[in-house]
């Protein structure tokens, strides 16, 4: 869980397990390791972000992610 603004940034290798959960409550989460693999729950509250920095780096194999905030993947943002 991030939890207040600011940003964290976490560049070693991490999968989000179908029993694990990744919330990003306030400020900026950034992952840089590669790609980011979703098994489990990912959710962005309002005004906060989640990045990952390559294009193709957020894989959806499972689970669930709600964004209220911004999902930022290589530049692009939902």
């Amino acid at each position: 869980t991030k939890s207040g603004a600011g940003q964290t940034t976490v560049s070693v290798a991490y999968n989000n397990t179908a029993t694990g959960t990744t919330h990003v409550n306030a400020g900026t989460f950034s992952y840089t390791a590669g790609a980011f693999v979703n098994a489990g729950a990912l959710s962005v509250a309002t005004g906060a972000t989640f990045t990952v920095s390559g294009v193709n780096d957020y894989v959806q194999s499972v689970g669930s992610t709600v964004i209220n905030g911004t999902l930022n993947v290589g530049g692009n943002t939902a």
